[in-house]
């Protein structure tokens, strides 16, 4: 082409400022450098994120050129450029069951615990409370198996599922944390990292195989930070055990900001709160709770049993101290070995002597971190400009800002070649634009990052476009039920064509919306999504997946540093919160091969578009989607 090496003016929607209506432009799109491609759009299609940005919800700096969905064609590309040629390309986003007690004291009924109420030489138990177990086993180890190595080992080998070769971190390294290391020993994780202010517990860590140790009251910066840094970026696996909700952000912020895995084990005080950046978790991040690690009791208290017997699990280094259950103050307040203490004014026994370094100076440096807003930096240079930090457009002899390394919203754009996926040139390229984020992300989320299981019950909050999609892979995943929520009616026709089984306004009723979807699905749906973008609705997801097993998956975007407030109980009974950039898809491996299942039939778009317009009208296109009347609006130049 005659415009090949030349600075191309052309139509741009740019934004000066948030919160007012995109400007039609005439701008330069200077030539691609190295690794780079300069595209001709042929569609683009409005997404939230980019309504989010016209809001300002997110960081970004303005002037601004937006939109990430998109499709045309290659008008030249810069040195070093081997993967795309001229033709169809796709700019894809970066991106005691009958009420009663057994138990009775001075006239009084005395509560059951956990239904188990062990501290007494006699109990009352239901019987799916018991697991047999072989008769040589040696009660005063094997008691061990009914709750502390089943909640630590079996949260790294069942509930993260850790991978060789990986790195973990262990967060408090009493019983529960050493059953966590030796699960991960166990499942062959390189790196292990043991966190505690009580260095007397160092030794034992490492005998059970941990290869690096931190006190966070020795540390003259945030636990975090310093995890951070120790493992290139964040650990693959962290399990807090330690039950505080300090300890459990620490944890969370020490995850790998892509793939990371935190698994919230220890039990935390009732009225306690976790507040979290929700932002992050819609990077990769995963947030899970687990009782008894993931375990049925009947079924793997008599195998734990039987794999100690023959040594395949050693217990023993578990057991530092056997005393008579008389005693058993004593256990108490070493359990309780962060409050100084000197003796048991029950039982005249020395108790633990914490050493002076182990005060609270761990709480004051994780609590006063403020957590970093790490989406959009992942995805976006901080400039908003090409990698090499210089820009490709200019207006009125200003440099505008890239949007997500893409910026669709022009006539030509120049994109980094990672941001390019060839695909077939017969497809049709005012459709699947729809594929370089809102089907990918939502599609995947369903099949992808949450894994849906045929037979399953799934809710999805929010039935725009990225929720019907979500819809559709749910459907294809098998899902018995798929419930959507959303306070438009006039989006219900179409969810139900493209799969939901029924539809519900939190409108509707005075009960909390997580209360009503409860009780429709018998304790909570299977799986649940959130595609609003909004704080409660992200709760009310949460809320509304099963609290023995539910996923939680976040989909929507959420505003820049607002925080989350959740008690941590809500994931200790086994929920699972996590979420994923672009449905956790591989855009330049997945792209193409989704654009290939669309031609041969596997899924339809064209229930996702509701309207078709061309570029220049822009702002009403925003204004169809403010006001709810459109799912998808497709911009054609």
């Amino acid at each position: 082409m005659d415009t090949v090496g030349k600075v191309i003016t052309c139509k741009a929607a740019v934004l000066w400022e948030h919160n007012k209506p995109f400007s039609m432009e005439d701008v330069e799109v200077a030539p691609p450098k190295a690794h780079e491609v300069r595209i001709k759009m042929a569609s683009t299609s409005i997404c939230g994120t980019d309504a989010r940005v016209l809001k300002g919800w997110l960081p970004l700096p303005f002037p601004l050129i937006p939109g990430h969905e998109g499709a045309g064609t290659v008008e030249s590309v810069g040195p070093g450029v081997t993967s795309v040629r001229s033709g169809s390309v796709l700019p894809s986003s970066g991106l005691m069951l009958d009420g009663s007690s057994r138990f009775f004291c001075r006239g009084h009924s005395i509560y059951h615990s956990f239904r188990a109420s062990t501290f007494t030489e006699f109990t009352v138990v239901p019987e799916i409370s018991v697991a047999k177990i072989p008769a040589a086993a040696p009660l005063d180890r094997v008691c061990l198996l009914s709750c502390g190595v089943p909640t630590g080992y079996g949260a790294a080998v069942h509930a993260a599922q850790v991978t060789p070769g990986s790195t973990c971190v262990v967060i408090g390294l009493g019983g529960v944390g050493s059953a966590i290391i030796l699960g991960c020993k166990v499942s062959g994780a390189a790196r292990i990292i043991g966190v505690d202010i009580n260095e007397d517990k160092f030794p034992g860590a490492r005998k059970l195989g941990v290869t690096d140790v931190l006190n966070p009251g020795r540390l003259s910066r945030p636990l975090q930070e310093e995890i951070q840094e120790m493992t290139g970026g964040g650990a693959d696996f962290v399990f807090e055990a330690a039950g505080l909700p300090e300890t459990l952000l620490a944890a969370w912020e020490s995850c790998h900001k892509s793939y990371g895995t935190c698994l919230a084990v220890g039990l935390s005080p009732d009225d306690s709160k976790l507040v979290l950046n929700a932002t992050p978790i819609i990077t990769g991040h995963t947030l899970k709770g687990v009782c008894l690690g993931g375990y049925k009791t009947r079924d793997c208290v008599p195998q734990m049993v039987s794999d100690y017997l023959q040594g395949r699990l050693d217990i023993d280094p578990l057991v530092t101290h056997q005393l008579p259950f008389l005693c058993v103050t004593v256990c108490d307040c070493t359990a309780q070995a962060h409050l100084p203490s000197t003796a048991c004014d029950r039982c005249g026994y020395v108790c633990w002597h914490p050493p002076p370094s182990c005060v609270w100076l761990r709480v004051a440096a994780c609590a006063q971190h403020t957590p970093s807003a790490q989406c959009v930096s992942s995805i976006e240079s901080k400039q908003g400009a090409m990698q090499d930090g210089t820009f490709r457009f200019s207006c009125r002899g200003r440099p505008l800002h890239h949007f997500l390394g893409t910026s669709t919203f022009s006539q030509f754009t120049v994109v980094n070649e990672n941001s390019v996926a060839p695909i077939h040139a017969d497809a049709p390229l005012d459709t699947v634009c729809l594929i370089g984020c809102a089907f990918s992300t939502g599609y995947g989320s369903a099949v992808k990052v949450a894994k849906v299981t045929p037979g399953s019950t799934c809710t999805v909050f929010g039935l725009g476009g990225v929720g019907l999609a979500v819809i559709m892979g749910c459907k294809a995943a098998g899902a018995a039920r798929i419930i959507g929520v959303d306070i438009n009616k006039d989006k219900f026709a179409k969810a139900m064509a493209v799969g939901a089984t029924e539809c519900l306004s939190p409108l509707d009723s005075q009960q909390p919306v997580s209360e009503v979807l409860s009780e429709r699905t018998g304790g909570g749906a299977d799986f649940t999504f959130e595609v609003v973008g909004r704080l409660d609705t992200m709760m009310t997801a949460l809320l509304s997946c099963h609290p023995a097993f539910g996923v939680s998956v976040v989909v929507g975007v959420p505003p820049n540093a607002q925080s989350l407030s959740l008690n941590p109980m809500l994931l200790l009974t086994g929920r699972t919160w996590k979420g994923a950039v672009f449905g956790g898809f591989k855009s330049r491996d997945s792209v193409p091969r989704l654009v290939e299942e669309f031609m041969t039939g596997k899924f339809k778009l064209d229930a996702l578009v509701t309207h078709v317009l061309p570029f220049e009208k822009i702002n009403e296109g925003f204004e169809l989607l403010r006001s709810g009347q459109s799912v998808r609006t497709i911009l054609t130049f």
